[in-house]
């Protein structure tokens, strides 16, 4: 009996019991959901890229000028827009003209409209778009319409016009 109880003794010191699970416990230990990967439908729209853009616009404007936020500002724009666009003296696209503005817009900005195109030429759905976006100042708002295509998969500004 002592040889029992001593194997009990020393199997019950090793063992390393679990703790107890409550509710709110148990709810954390679920296995979270599938991530579903990133396709066609979630794609960035060009909504997103305007977006996207004048964020980079004012962070890239003096006095911080970021050179960062300004590189990622021209990377949304077309091959044909980095063409058409106006540089200064060291070949950098002046962004402000590109635009068509002189000072940010102090009270931020907003989408107004999305329009999607199909493109004729190609016969094919939803590769050209206008956005349409409404920059605000205290002394006034102005629009400008942003024109997209969708080029490999992702929306590139083709040209800034007065709305």
């Amino acid at each position: 009996m002592l040889l029992v109880a001593a194997g009990w003794l020393a199997f019950s010191q090793n063992t390393v019991e679990a703790p107890e699970v409550g509710i709110e416990d148990s709810l954390l230990q679920e296995p979270a959901e599938p991530v579903e990967p990133v396709g066609e439908e979630t794609a960035i729209g060009p909504e997103n890229t305007v977006e996207q853009f004048l964020s980079n616009f004012i962070a890239s404007a003096p006095p911080e000028s970021d050179e960062l936020a300004y590189g990622a500002a021209v990377s949304l724009l077309s091959q044909g827009a980095r063409t058409s666009a106006m540089t200064d003296e060291e070949g950098k696209i002046v962004l402000p003209l590109l635009v068509g503005v002189q000072d940010l817009p102090d009270m931020g900005y907003e989408v107004l409209a999305v329009e999607y195109q199909e493109d004729l030429l190609n016969d094919e759905e939803e590769v050209l778009a206008q956005v349409t976006v409404e920059l605000r100042y205290s002394g006034g708002d102005v629009e400008r319409v942003f024109m997209l295509s969708k080029v490999n998969g992702d929306w590139l500004i083709d040209d800034i016009t007065q709305g």
